[in-house]
């Protein structure tokens, strides 16, 4: 038994239940009148209490289409907004921050195994450290993933210095060296 309450003058009454235990109860209601006739127990209202923290996520997971770098897997892009995805409990709300853990930039709902994936409102052109945290039916919060850092580099490289030859007077046949630099690595 949770409780016992005296109705109003309307028949309304409230009962506040002590600690439940984590886990299902299936709670139902049962009344007498002051001559002592009880009613036929209510239907079942099935509960059930979740205390406990999701599991921390994993890294959320770059999408292969979106990171445009000289490798696919080289978290080098220059898309601003980005794809990613991962795994977690089934139907957990999953939010994606930006570097300071504070701006959230995607949100989701994993499906009934658990899988997500979302796109990213539009990211400057830096090096952005990606996390997530994941919020299960109860409202419980997860812990902050570990980061994945992606750079995105929208910006194309540009010749830094003039081109010199290592010999201006060069013959048919001869070998010369062409010196340039450009603004950023190039492949």
């Amino acid at each position: 038994m949770l409780g016992t309450a005296t109705a109003d003058g309307s028949g309304n009454w409230s009962v506040t239940s002590s600690k439940l235990a984590e886990g299902a109860h299936d709670i139902s209601a049962k009344s007498s009148d002051a001559a002592g006739n009880s009613s036929s127990t209510s239907s079942t209202l099935s509960v059930t209490i979740d205390t406990t923290v999701p599991s921390t996520p994993a890294a959320p997971t770059l999408s292969v289409s979106t990171d445009s770098g000289v490798s696919s897997s080289d978290g080098i892009t220059k898309h601003t907004t980005l794809d990613f995805s991962g795994t977690t409990e089934a139907f957990a709300s999953v939010s994606l921050f930006d570097t300071d853990g504070k701006t959230v930039i995607g949100t989701t709902t994993a499906d009934a195994l658990g899988h997500w994936s979302v796109t990213t409102s539009s990211l400057s052109e830096a090096t952005h450290s990606i996390t997530l945290d994941v919020t299960d039916l109860a409202g419980n919060v997860s812990k902050a993933s570990a980061a994945t850092s992606v750079v995105i580099d929208n910006t194309a490289p540009t010749l830094a210095s003039d081109i010199t030859l290592s010999d201006s007077a060069l013959k048919i046949g001869d070998t010369a060296t062409v010196t340039f630099s450009f603004t950023e690595a190039v492949s």
